[in-house]
């Protein structure tokens, strides 16, 4: 049964053609696409790349790592059994299988099916991290051996760096995309360029200068028009274009929170547009627990992100920011470590970023929020 097609999605298929090429071309095989969180990456990867590399004879996994709790591990070898047939998960278990002969280690996938086990003398004995790293690495010798070339499709791929076995996970994954570099692309996600600097920047990081990092581009107009013509076929409402145009500028071109809005008129026609999006940004901040992070924050903290909304043209660090900042948190003064340190927690915690250069705040959801708690 096919899927109807969601009358919402705004379709970018000259992106997905433009990536797709890169990976044909070979040029690169890794590329990481960066945006602030709610600019439409996964509806991007789920809706626009996967059906066009479907299309052109590609095998797509799709892996959403923003699931605390779950080892990142098994959250891709889950996604791949999803995806893969049966024939080819046995060839990897058995693989797998002889790989560990011998070695009887407790080691959980967590994924139905996939239990292995072998049995070594103790002095021999490897730790429990060795069965499912076998098995993924199986199950990419396999997807690589398959016939059809693949493109895995990591979702917000910082959250890897967060998990417990993380680096062991991105290096071991490193290694497996560069030895299948020829038949195994991937697609990665990130919306926390603290996080993703962890990865991709350091020189110790797992995945130090590997692949090729792009710009998620914003929506151009043709946004704004398709949302009114999908309001008009829902409801019988017209949006007025110019005024839209207006609005969507003001929340920062953010997709998800104009989204949001139009569903809000949908359930009740006499709202307009800005009371829907008042009402929208309100239930976005609630199901991001803007008011408890704020409330968790030290008082240096909101302070600077409080400087930063109000006054971005002046460095928070500089000498008059500095002075402003000690009066406002009630300090004598205020060293430039110090604000670094704030800055670093606000950038860990979502508040800022400093993706373009100097910190600023690009989730328009938290400056909206801030605009309504001054």
């Amino acid at each position: 049964m096919h899927k109807r097609p969601d009358p919402w999605h705004v379709p970018r298929a000259a992106l997905a053609d433009s990536i797709l090429n890169v990976i044909s071309s070979r040029v690169s095989n890794v590329l990481l696409l960066f945006a602030p969180r709610r600019r439409g990456k996964t509806d991007f990867l789920l809706k626009d790349l996967a059906p066009r590399a479907k299309e052109l004879g590609r095998q797509t996994i799709y892996v959403d790592f923003w699931k605390p709790g779950i080892a990142p591990i098994n959250l891709l070898i889950r996604a791949i059994e999803e995806t893969c047939p049966p024939s080819l998960l046995t060839q990897a278990r058995n693989v797998a299988a002889s790989l560990l002969t011998r070695v009887s280690v407790s080691g959980e996938l967590s994924t139905p099916g996939a239990k292995i086990s072998a049995e070594l003398a103790p002095d021999e004995r490897p730790s429990s991290d060795m069965v499912p790293h076998a098995y993924l690495e199986s199950l990419l010798d396999a997807l690589a051996g398959s016939g059809r070339p693949t493109t895995l499709l990591l979702d917000e791929f910082q959250e890897i760096a967060r998990a417990q076995d993380g680096a062991a996970f991105i290096a071991m994954l490193r290694a497996q995309l560069k030895h299948h570099e020829d038949r195994v692309s991937t697609v990665i996600t990130g919306s926390s360029m603290a996080a993703l600097r962890a990865i991709f920047d350091n020189r110790d990081a797992p995945f130090f200068r590997t692949g090729t990092m792009i710009e998620f581009p914003d929506h151009g107009p043709d946004f704004v028009r398709h949302m009114g013509h999908a309001l008009t076929e829902q409801t019988g409402r017209k949006l007025d274009e110019d005024a839209a145009d207006r609005v969507f500028e003001s929340v920062g071109r953010n997709p998800q929170i104009f989204r949001s809005a139009m569903a809000v008129m949908v359930m009740d026609k006499s709202l307009t547009l800005n009371d829907s999006v008042a009402i929208a940004t309100g239930r976005l901040a609630r199901d991001e627990n803007l008011d408890d992070r704020w409330g968790r924050l030290g008082l240096l903290d909101r302070c600077v992100l409080t400087h930063i909304l109000q006054q971005p043209e002046i460095r928070p660090y500089s000498g008059k920011a500095r002075a402003q900042l000690a009066e406002a948190a009630g300090l004598g003064q205020v060293s430039a470590s110090r604000v670094q340190s704030s800055l670093k927690r606000l950038e860990r915690n979502g508040f800022v970023s400093t993706w373009s250069g100097g910190p600023s705040v690009d989730d328009p959801l938290i400056r909206l929020w801030a605009e309504r708690h001054k």
